[in-house]
């Protein structure tokens, strides 16, 4: 069943992820780049935190937007403006909120950021979409 959302200006989506090797690896297949590296350590018994591309965290972005369309999978986007702060590490929580700002007709206007468990803003965005 398709998730129905609040089509009204000021209404919020929200998608929470844990952002796993895993995630990452099958990003990186699908973006055709295999070259993966690790960053920096979490601690001596854990593996090494790998850095997300922004890439990433723009596609959270857009897809959370997305959900304020009628037919999400389907929305076009008429322009985006994003803005990358900080990169996503393996083993982070992804919060991304999406708010409708405004609405005319078919076109809306929706204002998206992404953070990170800690409340660190990592990425924020515009977005112009049409259900059209």
């Amino acid at each position: 069943m398709e998730e129905r959302v609040d089509r009204q200006v000021g209404a919020q989506v929200t998608i929470t992820k844990d952002f796993s090797e895993a995630d990452l690896a099958l990003f990186m297949l699908v973006m055709g780049d295999a070259a993966l590296t690790a960053d920096e350590p979490l601690s001596p018994d854990r593996q090494q935190r790998q850095a997300a591309p922004g890439a990433l965290l723009v596609a959270l972005l857009a897809s959370t937007a997305a959900r304020h369309a009628l037919r999400p999978q389907y929305a076009r986007f008429v322009s985006a403006a994003t803005q990358v702060l900080e990169p996503a590490y393996t083993d982070d929580t992804l919060t991304t909120t999406a708010e409708l700002a405004a609405l005319d007709g078919e076109t809306m206007r929706v204002i998206a950021h992404c953070k990170n468990q800690d409340g660190r803003r990592l990425a924020e965005g515009e977005f112009l979409l049409s259900d059209s």
